[in-house]
Order: structure tokens, then sequence, then C-alpha cells
């Protein structure tokens, strides 16, 4: 893209310029890792949860198995209170599972690549903004 760079009419106008670029620049490299460490994370991170998901509910089958043989009493209360335990934590599992799914995946992949885009982008500014600076 071509920029206006005729109006920048000082030096000082254009270090300006380039000391805000430079801390979008550093914005950009900042969310770029953030971004990076979290899909490299879910991707580990998926399997281990979808592990940890048919675990708990061998659990919470077994549980209901036990509980399924017990008359009422404070022993099938224990069972039924450990079942709601385990319940709670298999919704933890799947609620976490979801923000891994792979639609969640191309979502960060595709937000990378914008500000990959953009810190290409930003450089081009600065590199026509120095410009500018020489020619003043």
């Amino acid at each position: 893209m071509n920029y206006s760079l005729l109006k920048l009419e000082t030096i000082e106008a254009c270090d300006q310029k380039l000391a805000e670029l430079t801390l979008e620049k550093e914005d950009l490299n900042v969310k770029r890792v953030q971004l990076v460490r979290r899909h490299t994370a879910a991707e580990v991170t998926a399997p281990q949860v979808t592990t940890q998901i048919a675990e708990v509910q061998l659990e919470i089958n077994g549980l209901d198995a036990m509980i399924a043989t017990y008359p009422d009493g404070d022993l099938k209360n224990e069972y039924l209170a450990k079942r709601s335990s385990k319940v709670a934590r298999l919704n933890a599992l799947t609620q976490r599972l979801e923000g891994f799914n792979d639609m969640a995946l191309l979502d960060q992949e595709y937000e990378v690549n914008c500000i990959d885009r953009s810190l290409v982008e930003t450089d081009v500014f600065i590199a026509a903004i120095n410009g500018r600076k020489a020619e003043l």
C-alpha cells in the first residue's frame, strides 16, 4: 500500500511515528508468541484431556454399579457424593476440551497468520518512514 508520507513534515514527526510503530510491533510479537504457545499447548493437552474424560467416565460407571447394589444409608450417600464430584470433574474436563476443538485451533492458526502479515506490513511502513526521514 502507498502511504501519504508527505504528511510527515518533520524529522520529529517521523521519529514519533517510528516510536509508535515500534511499540505496535512489540505488541504484535508478544501476541504472536502467546497464540503460538496456546496453540502448541492445546495440541499437546487435547489428547490428555480426552484420556482423562474416558477415565472419569469409567469411574462414574463403576460408582453407578456400586450405588445400585447398596441400600439407602450412609455408605450409599458417600458413594453418591463421590459420584457427584466425578460428574463435576467430567463437566469441567468436557468444557476444557471444547477449547481445544479443531475449529478453535484453526482460529488460532488464522490469528497467527494475520499477525505475521501485520508484522510484515509494519516493517514496510517503518522502511517507508525511514525513507521519508532521510529525505528531510
